[in-house]
């Protein structure tokens, strides 16, 4: 393994191991939350503290500072790249039966005019198809542009905090909406991030969950629709 390919292979097992720190975390604050009982307290707080302790050790095997992970906890994450597209069946039939990507969520958003699924990859990295319904945004860049690499999205742990020094040094912010507790999220230009339209998101519980029963034929029966940017099954 070249230096280069040893870096980026650190880069990744960095990454995933500030996941398990923000996974972590989320398990000690879940402890003190109301309602909880003494016994599942006692024991989310002990398998808190469990996770931490193999964080650590995991990083100091890899020769980095315990610090580096924690610090990597608060930084983005890139989480996945938007498609625009014509047709959603021809494009998921590409990115899932031809490539091996497994449908993990999906459905209509009638407000937005957008009908979209999630594709993830036995590596984790995972892709939006996203088809216009009807006149948007996403319609005219398609009419502009054609199919294509429409946006990425980076998972921050603290939107507000990720978009105050971006602000300060003069990155231009469109679409900025921390109204939801469940999907807070902002724009860079691509004015000024070089030619990207990048999406900076801090979700909500049970985003990264697959969806159990989900089919594309269901997705493009708009049968499955996003509430709150959550999936949900139509009656």
């Amino acid at each position: 393994m070249s230096s280069n390919e040893k870096a980026i292979a650190d880069a990744a097992i960095a990454e995933r191991l500030a996941k398990l720190r923000q996974a972590a975390a989320g398990m000690s604050a879940g402890a003190t939350g109301a309602g909880a009982s003494k016994t599942s307290t006692d024991l989310l707080a002990r398998l808190a503290a469990d996770v931490g302790s193999l964080i650590d050790d995991a990083a100091r095997s890899l020769g980095m500072a315990v610090s580096d992970t924690a610090a990597l906890a608060d930084t983005p994450v890139i989480d996945h790249h938007g498609i625009a597209v014509e047709d959603l069946g021809k494009a998921a039939n590409f990115f899932i039966n031809m490539l091996g990507g497994r449908l993990v969520a999906g459905g209509i958003n009638e407000t937005a005019k957008l009908r979209s699924v999630f594709v993830q990859y036995p590596g984790g990295g995972k892709l939006e198809l996203l088809q216009p319904t009807g006149d948007n945004p996403m319609k005219a860049h398609l009419a502009k542009r054609g199919e294509g690499i429409h946006h990425m999205t980076f998972l921050v742990h603290d939107l507000a905090a990720t978009l105050a020094p971006l602000k300060a040094a003069g990155y231009r912010i469109v679409d900025e909406d921390l109204a939801s507790p469940t999907w807070r999220e902002a724009y860079v230009s691509p004015r000024t991030a070089h030619g990207c339209l990048v999406q900076l998101v801090q979700p909500g519980p049970g985003y990264e969950k697959p969806v159990p029963g989900i089919t594309l034929d269901d997705v493009l029966e708009d049968r499955w629709e996003w509430v709150d940017q959550q999936p949900r099954r139509r009656a």
